[in-house]
């Protein structure tokens, strides 16, 4: 008898204990509450008091926002609340402020709002707030914990610059925009996450010092290890400026057809960046991007492109061979700046002008031959290239900028094409050897000699036969 009724006694009790809760418990408010986006619990009953984790916190809190004047804070005042202003700037007390996350009337963290509270660990900021401003949290050392609302689009200059103990942050996918020195100074970041590489893709961060990854940072998409690889998402249309800036861990990136756009040093300094396969309908590679790739040794150019713009393949010692498609118009000043390695170059029919420095420093350009569609070549334009030893200019040049062929040890022999003897900025083949010969059209030779700087070379100059 004592067997059966030891199960139901113990059952009867914990059927009674289930149905009671001690008032003022852990768990009294748990019937009526309803989780936030921020994964907090905000009661049916927003007039409860917000139980705040750090008392310095709380008591800020009370005395700027407790309108009842009860000593609390409910959630519903926190609501109400619509800017932090300077209330918690340059606090040093503040460790905690997670229920951040209840003060869901903001639409901003204001500037400068947590600017060198240099005790704060952890906030979390609402869903609600769609920028946060300048310095924001600046100076903030030891911060470790930061959640970013789903809401936030903008992130201001030196929003989290100098957060010396942030490790990780998760960049939420509607942020579109990350300004100068966003993270700059955040020495231990080791771990940028995100959820969406197409929205990545089309953030714009103001320059490099925006962007968070960068040398020692790894980039994680959904807990996986961007790296090797990248696969820009098909769809995307532009590649934003400075996306992928600094980032180490690829190796080979593929742009799909749906890329019309890339923008200013989208993959500047990808130091391990190997190989580029260009889709077929980019027209516009902007400044910059894979200047400073200097293991680049493949990349195709889609016609289509209608400039190199500056400083594109600065710096990318380890591409032998360009072939640039007959849509491009223009080379911009210093577009294969010190590409070291550069051997071959294709010009087409149709580029208008090449301009200062695109090729300089190229040292092991041996050969080139500037179309007929070129009517202008910048200053310095081919000055470095110590091993050039030809090269021929075609019929439509007017114009050669000051020392386009400056230090070009190598130089024996420059054809130029053109009937009338195109207009020289000033010396250009100073520091060329004096066995140098120019070939100039046979019907042109004395036009060349008398002509105003070209004089200066006559006894260099030579009639030639062109076909």
């Amino acid at each position: 008898m004592k067997e059966v009724l030891l199960p139901l006694v113990i059952s009867l009790f914990l059927v009674s204990c289930s149905e009671f809760t001690p008032e003022g418990g852990p768990d009294s408010n748990l019937p009526d509450e309803q989780p936030n986006e921020n994964g907090g619990n905000v009661p049916a009953d927003k007039t409860k008091a917000i139980n705040f984790q750090d008392e310095n916190v709380k008591q800020l809190c009370v005395s700027n926002w407790d309108t009842n004047g009860d000593g609390e804070l409910s959630y519903a005042e926190a609501e109400a609340v619509t800017s932090l202003g300077k209330v918690f700037t340059n606090n040093t007390s503040i460790k905690y402020f997670d229920e951040l996350a209840f003060f869901t009337g903001l639409t901003s963290i204001s500037s400068q709002a947590f600017d060198i509270c240099k005790s704060l660990r952890s906030v979390v900021i609402p869903n609600s707030v769609t920028s946060i401003a300048y310095s924001a949290f600046g100076e903030c050392d030891s911060l470790t914990n930061i959640v970013i609302g789903s809401g936030v689009e903008r992130i201001a200059d030196a929003a989290f610059c100098t957060c010396k103990s942030l490790t990780q942050v998760t960049i939420p996918s509607n942020v579109r925009y990350l300004g100068c020195e966003a993270f700059a100074g955040c020495d231990a970041l080791e771990r940028v996450d995100i959820t969406d590489l197409a929205a990545w893709c089309s953030t714009s961060f103001y320059d490099p010092t925006a962007n968070p990854i960068g040398y020692k940072t790894n980039l994680y998409l959904n807990g996986e290890l961007v790296s090797g690889h990248l696969v820009i998402p098909d769809g995307v249309q532009t590649i934003g400026k400075y996306a992928f800036s600094y980032y180490l861990k690829i190796t080979e990136v593929t742009i799909p057809e749906s890329v019309t756009s890339i923008g200013d040093g989208a993959f500047m300094c990808c130091e391990q960046l190997k190989s580029v396969h260009v889709g077929g309908n980019v027209w516009n590679i902007s400044s910059e991007v894979f200047y400073g790739c200097e293991a680049l040794e493949t990349i195709n150019l889609p016609e289509g492109l209608k400039v190199i713009s500056p400083y594109t393949f600065g710096g990318c010692s380890a591409l032998s061979s360009i072939q640039i498609p007959s849509s491009v118009q223009r080379i911009y000043e210093r577009a294969f700046e010190s590409c070291r390695r550069l051997e071959s170059v294709t010009l087409q029919e149709g580029i208008i002008s090449i301009n200062e420095y695109a090729f300089f420093n190229c040292n092991s350009l041996k050969s080139i031959v500037v179309p007929n569609s070129v009517e202008r070549l910048g200053r310095n334009v081919f000055s470095g290239c110590l091993t050039l030893n030809s090269v021929t200019i075609g019929n439509g040049i007017t114009f050669i900028g000051s020392y386009a062929f400056y230090e070009c040890g190598s130089l024996r022999s420059l054809y130029c094409k053109a009937l009338t003897a195109p207009t020289l900025e000033g010396t250009i083949l100073y520091k060329t050897p004096s066995n140098l010969k120019v070939y100039v059209p046979m019907s042109s030779v004395d036009i060349y000699k008398t002509a105003e700087k070209w004089s200066d070379y006559a006894t260099q100059i030579v009639g030639y036969e062109f076909e």
